[in-house]
């Protein structure tokens, strides 16, 4: 079956840290809750063959990924949660990128943070297959990432998580989900990392490949230029009054 079929979702999200390996790479601790965070629906390219690296896109980290469309409306805490509620899982690429950070002079914690999350947010910074799979078993697949410049790279989906289900589940005790919701499981290893300074060759293929859903050929149009930066801003200093009782942000 294929995604393009279904309507449009009502609801796109993400997970991007869904292994140890994952979170260890990132810097942070593993949380016990998935870090489910809703995107705006121009996040997944248009073209599920098409990776567009635009010119202010810096240092890039690349991963394979599953994702998966919802089977049925489920109400919020609904007592059945996630089971039983996956039409089919598909083949995807990730990315995040630091274009949006070097433009912060001087960032400070929350800054790198809040720039991370806008890289997650930012157009086409996921490509995702038309195709769709059901009756797969996350954790029995295994991808493999390999391109000219990235090399070969395996990711093992047995580390993740949270699969599709649980996911579900999980987020289901705080919000509900609609038929056909796109949600993608994100990066079940260590990343891909490519700097600035090393381009992908034009017309270069990333495939993406598991033994259960076939092969994915991305063609990448990198456009990434050292020259060219986002506008500098001056972050808002956010802070909390710890005298305010009120509970203000200033």
């Amino acid at each position: 079956m294929k995604r393009s079929d279904f309507p449009a979702p009502f609801q796109t999200a993400l997970v991007d840290l869904n292994s140890t390996a994952a979170y260890e790479a990132h810097g942070e601790t593993v949380r016990k809750a998935p870090r489910l965070l809703p995107v705006p629906r121009q996040a997944i390219s248009a073209d599920p063959h098409r990776l567009l690296l635009e010119p202010w896109r810096k240092n890039l980290k690349i991963y394979p990924q599953l994702y998966f469309l919802c089977g049925r409306d489920i109400p919020a805490k609904d007592p059945q949660g996630g089971k039983g509620a996956v039409l089919g899982v598909g083949l995807g690429l990730a990315f995040t990128d630091d274009g949006i950070l070097l433009a912060s002079p001087e960032p400070a914690v929350r800054d790198e943070q809040c720039c991370y999350w806008y890289s997650l947010y930012s157009d086409n910074s996921q490509v995702l297959a038309d195709e769709l799979t059901a009756g797969v078993e996350a954790r029995n697949v295994v991808l493999t990432l390999e391109s000219e410049t990235l090399g070969t790279h395996v990711f093992d989906q047995r580390d993740l998580l949270f699969d599709p289900e649980e996911l579900l589940t999980e987020g289901n005790s705080l919000v509900a989900f609609r038929k056909y919701d796109l949600l993608s499981l994100g990066n079940a290893g260590r990343p891909a990392e490519l700097p600035a300074d090393r381009k992908f060759r034009s017309g270069e293929v990333i495939r993406i490949s598991s033994p259960q859903l076939g092969v994915l050929e991305i063609v990448v149009d990198d456009q990434r230029d050292p020259a060219v930066r986002i506008p500098t801003w001056t972050p808002r200093p956010y802070y909390l009054d710890t005298e305010d009782r009120e509970g203000a942000w200033t």
